[in-house]
């Protein structure tokens, strides 16, 4: 689909996106209300009349269409928000999950009680529904199990990393790195920049990407470097807490001095 500069939805995209999935809910909800309808009648004990048959299966079908439509289109509306929002992608795919296991439980339990067609429907309308908490759904649902790219959210930063490079660089897919991946990139760079500053010994740890060693004093035991953000947080998952300027190398003592949420247990 068309999306605007920002690579968000046009109206014209939400709107489609939202036909669509009333369509499916009309189309699904539709066939499921008018095949238990038909099954009920003919398993009714009562004579078939086709014209009673036919009644019932387009009854069944309008009602069910009606409904199914409905929740659709709702559905539809609110998975335009969820591709813009994580907490609305959550709250959508939890309620497809829930709508699925309620139906297939319910199909079980017809199953069970010998009502073997009815259950079976039911067992496959909650597998319709459960294909809804999918992620890498179309755009109107859930589009990206990502949300929205890296790129997006953070234009000026560079694909792909070379030795040197800032440490919070995107991925080659234009991903952003996960902090794993960061602490390696900038220890191989503390190496490559800093290397005077350190021993042999852990100059070679950090081009492994490793953290840098020492013993400590007062526990008689080898610690590790530990790297601090200095101004952002990285528990505020914003963009640039990695970049370089927020990263600070400091030993485990001197991290629990400046960041609170910081223990070493002495």
């Amino acid at each position: 689909m068309n999306s605007d500069p920002s690579g968000r939805e046009t109206l014209a995209e939400m709107g489609a996106a939202i036909g669509m999935q009333a369509a499916i809910g009309a189309i699904v909800g539709g066939s499921m209300e008018a095949s238990m309808r038909v099954l009920a009648y003919l398993t009714s004990g009562n004579e078939v009349d086709a014209g009673n048959l036919v009644f019932e299966f387009f009854d069944g079908f309008m009602q069910g269409a009606i409904i199914g439509g409905v929740f659709g289109a709702l559905f539809g509306a609110f998975g335009a928000i969820a591709a813009e929002s994580i907490l609305a992608n959550c709250v959508l795919r939890s309620a497809f999950l829930t709508m699925g296991l309620a139906n297939s439980f319910d199909g079980i339990k017809g199953i069970l009680g010998g009502n073997y067609w009815g259950g079976s429907l039911k067992i496959v309308e909650g597998i319709l529904w459960g294909l809804g908490a999918l992620p890498n759904y179309y755009r109107g649902g859930i589009e990206n199990s990502t949300y929205t790219t890296a790129a997006e959210t953070n234009p000026t930063k560079s694909k792909g990393w070379r030795l040197g490079d800032p440490p919070d660089n995107l991925t080659a897919a234009g991903k952003e790195p996960s902090w794993s991946t960061v602490r390696q990139r900038y220890w191989k760079n503390e190496a490559y920049y800093n290397s005077n500053q350190y021993s042999a010994e852990n100059v070679s740890r950090m081009q492994k990407g490793l953290a840098p060693q020492q013993m400590n004093l007062k526990t008689g035991m080898m610690e590790s470097m530990e790297i601090h953000h200095n101004y952002i947080t990285q528990s505020s998952g914003l963009p640039d807490m990695h970049a370089p300027w927020n990263l600070k190398p400091v030993w485990p003592d001197e991290h629990a001095m400046i960041d609170p949420n910081r223990f070493t247990g002495g």
